[in-house]
């Protein structure tokens, strides 16, 4: 594995902003009685679609790995069945097929039997931004819809969180779903919920969880890996109690000096958290403004490092987080292009 490009360093510090796509837009708002779908009030299973379509004004512009699917929520109330998919498509309005509208089936996150939470419970309700991470980040094209796939049932008939719904959104739904449905009953352009898309540019990916109080510090990929490039990665939300950040280079996210990974720290006084990667790469500072610390790699324009691979994970200084006074981050993988 070739890693001497680490040793090439350009520290810069700015803000980074996070990078979202809202459709249709940012305001917060709140529409009464929906979620996901119109969930009866009888208890019954409710399958729904919503389509972003490819000319929406915030989608990135070049290709991106979306990682993050976002609704806004108010209210805090159980789900036995909350199932999430999401992905691509090449359709510009929804049809009668689940797999038409959603080529790719797989479960993004499984939250059935979980308590989702949103806002307040007070009335009126107040919306906030809720984003869910996926298990499958996918790789977005200029050009692609995008469409997420919710199933879900109350776990108490009638109680369920609300949202905020766009007009002029598609919407397709089954309010009485079950395994044997191959597609909506219904189909409207009325309004669908409004949806938020967090991404990094394509060549990272990143996997396992982070740890410490909410919001939680996160590491972001900000420029695309490739030769001849700047590498640059950043953590946000940092606080006024942060000592220092610091990033961990890794050339394994399998085992860290003979022991597999991931290693619970749980026992060293940092609940919740986990190192995913070895420190082969080394343990770099980052440097910091206001909330944001930021690190950048020049990377040598070199064939040979063509398609290498490595690991990253932020950890940070922070004396209020736990008795440890450290968090990690989540992990980032990088797969390096030209």
């Amino acid at each position: 594995m070739k890693t001497s490009f680490i040793a090439c360093i350009v520290l810069f510090a700015v803000p980074i902003p996070a990078q979202i796509a809202d459709y249709p837009d940012s305001a917060i708002g709140e529409a009464a009685s929906f979620f996901p779908i119109a969930t009866p009030r009888d208890g019954r299973t409710v399958r729904g679609q919503i389509l972003c379509p490819s000319t929406a004004a915030d989608l990135p512009q070049t290709k991106a790995m979306v990682w993050r699917v976002g609704f806004q929520l108010a209210g805090r109330e159980p789900y036995a069945t909350f199932v999430l998919r999401a992905g691509t498509s090449k359709i510009q309005s929804l049809t009668g097929s689940w797999s038409t509208n959603l080529p790719d089936q797989r479960v993004q996150k499984d939250l059935s039997g979980t308590i989702l939470p949103g806002g307040n419970q007070g009335w009126p309700p107040q919306n906030v931004w809720v984003e869910f991470d996926l298990d499958h980040p996918f790789l977005f094209t200029p050009g692609d819809a995008i469409v997420v796939d919710i199933t879900a049932r109350s776990e108490v008939p009638g109680e369920h969180c609300r949202t905020a719904m766009g007009p002029g959104v598609w919407r397709a739904y089954d309010p009485s779903y079950d395994e044997s449905s191959t597609g909506p009953t219904t189909i409207s352009d009325f309004g669908g919920l409004k949806l938020r898309f967090v991404y990094m540019p394509v060549g990272w990916t990143p996997y396992g969880k982070g740890c410490g109080p909410e919001p939680q510090v996160e590491l972001w990929g900000v420029t695309e890996p490739k030769l001849g490039g700047n590498l640059k990665l950043a953590v946000n939300d940092l606080t006024l109690t942060t000592v220092e950040a610091l990033l961990c280079v890794g050339g394994s996210r399998t085992w860290f000096n003979g022991v597999p990974l991931p290693i619970a720290m749980d026992g060293f006084g940092m609940p919740g958290c986990e190192v995913l990667q070895d420190f082969a790469g080394g343990i770099h500072r980052m440097a910091r403004m206001g909330s944001a610390a930021s690190l950048t790699f020049a990377v040598p324009n070199d064939p040979g490092l063509l398609g290498v691979k490595l690991w990253f994970q932020g950890l940070v200084c922070d004396v209020s987080t736990n008795p440890r006074g450290l968090v990690l981050t989540q992990g980032l993988e990088m797969l390096l292009g030209n």
